[in-house]
């Protein structure tokens, strides 16, 4: 499948986000829309790193510490960050630094709950204090990506086409089998199953910056 290009980052949007962080509010954009960018991406992200965590074996009462510590990177840094589309989009920019933080975050806590369970005392050790799970942290992350591009892309959907983009890309129906089942023809189900792989790949261009892109099996 051929996605459609990914869409530049908008300037404005950056200055404006920059300008919120730093407390610089002007009589032409409102301290309430500045706050709506910020709100905007930080969203998008929030849930990912939530999961991420918790699906590479972090314990739930770290998880929400992690996140704090992953977004407070992203304030320090967003500031100085330079508007250059020669060395760099701020989708990825903002996608790296995010990753990134959660990972060496996620490594570093199951790291050091399995030494402390090595020095606990209770006569417990782990062969390998290294977990295992610090070898997928990018599938878990790509993972945790691709669910909240579903998700997002389930919310924009009309119910029937989600349920028709299930079927053929992710459940491998076939198109006749899925027209049976909802009263249309093969050529129908497959003009909405190319559409909302399309929808899908633009939503994993605005959270990576087109870093990732979905697999998709034909017929």
């Amino acid at each position: 499948m051929s996605s459609r290009p990914v869409r530049s980052t908008d300037p404005k949007l950056i200055l404006n986000v920059q300008s919120f962080l730093e407390g610089k509010f002007s009589a032409v954009v409102s301290a309430d829309e500045l706050g709506e960018h910020w709100e905007r991406f930080y969203s998008s992200y929030s849930r990912i790193i939530n999961r991420f965590a918790v699906s590479c074996g972090m314990q739930d009462c770290d998880v929400e510490e992690c996140s704090q510590e992953v977004w407070m990177a992203v304030v320090n840094g967003l500031p100085k960050f330079q508007h250059d589309p020669a060395r760099g989009r701020f989708r990825s920019w903002l996608y790296r630094i995010v990753s990134n933080k959660a990972a060496d975050l996620v490594r570093e806590r199951i790291r050091h709950s399995a030494v402390s369970l090595n020095d606990s005392g209770t006569g417990l050790e782990l062969l390998d204090p290294t977990p295992p799970v610090t070898q997928n942290f990018e599938a878990a992350w790509r993972s945790e990506l691709l669910r909240e591009a579903m998700k997002v892309l389930q919310e924009k959907s009309r119910p029937r086409d989600y349920q028709i983009f299930v079927e053929r890309t992710i459940r491998k129906k076939s198109a006749s089998v899925v027209g049976r089942d909802h009263d249309m023809t093969e050529g129908a189900v497959r003009v909405v199953d190319h559409r909302l792989r399309q929808q899908l790949q633009d939503v994993l261009n605005t959270l990576t910056d087109g870093l990732m892109q979905a697999a998709f099996k034909t017929e």
